[in-house]
């Protein structure tokens, strides 16, 4: 026994010694792992499901939802997928802000090149805002076919107002899913025989210049053309059938009808005059229920044309800016119009700055809105008339008076010197 208890303890001591090791070096290595396995577990961000990491992303600015991607490897480049680009403003201000300025443009350009190559996925949506005194015509051709093989379906290309005009290449005519098209302050240059879009459903034109025949096909829906030069090439759009077509807003500067007289080399009527034919446009779009026009589409119509047009038993809102009530022509041409709109339900009119009475020949306004000529139509749905920029003159007072005399479901009237707004029923028009 004296030679085995020595043995024993010395074993035991081995035992001591080892147990003291683990504990000291190797137990706050396993309770970390332990905390690690804890924290994995009830890790909420790296358990999202990526559908709803996706629904976030799309929700973020491009340049928050890339800085998820250190969040942790369920988020790592997870936002290069995403299928909603919006380049806008306050991105471009970020990027360049602490920049030198003859540096902005190629910040800019390569920024965009690096985003729209990294993306793995389809662009449902890309929105780009070019900054003033950024010429980034040369990568235009580039990012167009890029993306004409991303199946865009939304495509807004904003060119600051104060920039040159900007020619868009042949490659935006190439979108085969194009749904929704927003253009401002750039020109469309259509390649020679094109036929025109075939799923747009709606197209905003801001200060656009139109420089040869086109459409934009059957299945449009919505058409807002505010400030274009050159739309008389959309003769095919204006005369085809517009069965689809329910909101149009067609808006001009006098400014422009002075300067389309001059690229055309004609006098500033005829010009006018073959813009549009405004009689067999509205006879085409049978479904239309919202339509804006100013006092440009006022002089290219008929009065009497208009009278004879069939029913347009689908408007429900109308709305005439720059109307000069002491005009017997436009007067005439509003009021056609709102006799051929039985179930109009709102209507609103913005008066022209100069429609003061001056001469006395415009007294033939006055008695023509006193004469009982003008008051055989009855609006029975007609509840809401707004008649912005007042001078509060007598034409006006007239025309209230007869609108309340045909309307008997009239509920609310306003007349105010402030502009008419867009909205119908809380819903905005665009």
């Amino acid at each position: 026994m004296s030679l085995y208890r020595p043995i024993c303890s010395a074993k035991s001591s081995r035992v001591v010694w080892f147990a003291t090791f683990w504990n000291r070096k190797m137990g706050p290595i396993a309770k970390r792992r332990r905390i690690g396995e804890h924290l994995t577990r009830n890790d909420l961000i790296s358990n999202l499901p990526v559908d709803l990491i996706t629904y976030i992303l799309e929700r973020m600015p491009i340049e928050d939802a890339a800085r998820t991607s250190i969040l942790s490897k369920t988020w790592n480049n997870l936002w290069l997928s995403r299928s909603n680009i919006v380049l806008g403003k306050l991105f471009f201000d970020q990027l360049v802000s602490k920049q030198d300025v003859q540096s902005h443009q190629s910040i800019i350009s390569e920024a965009v090149n690096k985003i729209l190559l990294a993306q793995k996925g389809p662009i449902v949506k890309f929105s780009l805002f070019i900054p003033l005194n950024i010429d980034l015509r040369h990568c235009y051709r580039f990012w167009m076919s890029l993306l004409s093989r991303k199946g865009v379906e939304h495509l807004v290309l904003w060119n600051d107002r104060n920039n040159p005009v900007h020619t868009m290449p042949y490659d935006i005519f190439s979108f085969p899913e194009l749904l929704h098209l927003r253009l401002l302050n750039c020109r469309l240059d259509p390649p020679p025989n094109y036929r025109g879009f075939c799923n747009l459903t709606l197209v905003c034109l801001i200060k656009v210049t139109l420089t040869a025949d086109m459409s934009f096909g059957p299945q449009l829906n919505h058409l807002y053309l505010v400030q274009c030069l050159g739309i008389h090439h959309l003769g095919l759009q204006f005369t085809h059938d517009n069965k689809n077509l329910n909101k149009v807003v067609l808006y001009r500067e006098r400014f422009l009808e002075v300067m389309d007289a001059v690229i055309d080399g004609k006098d500033i009527v005829s010009s006018i005059k073959e813009c549009i034919d405004m009689h067999r446009f509205l006879s085409s779009t049978p479904d239309m229920d919202t339509l804006v026009l100013n006092s440009f589409c006022f002089r290219v119509m008929d009065p009497r044309r208009t009278i004879r047009m069939g029913a347009m038993e689908k408007m429900k809102n109308l709305v005439f800016y720059t109307v000069e009530f002491y005009d017997l022509h436009q007067i005439l041409t509003a009021l056609s119009l709102i006799r051929r709109s039985p179930n109009l339900q709102h209507l609103k009119i913005s008066a022209a700055s100069e429609a003061k009475r001056e001469k006395p020949a415009d007294l033939r306004v006055e008695r023509y809105l006193e004469s009982s000529n003008c008051w055989k139509f009855v609006l029975n749905q007609l509840h809401t008339v707004e008649i912005g920029m007042a001078v509060y003159s007598r034409a006006e007072f007239l025309f209230i008076k007869l609108l309340r005399a045909c309307s008997p479901s009239l509920k609310n009237l306003r007349w105010h010197p402030h502009n008419v707004s867009l909205n119908f029923a809380g819903k905005g028009l665009v």
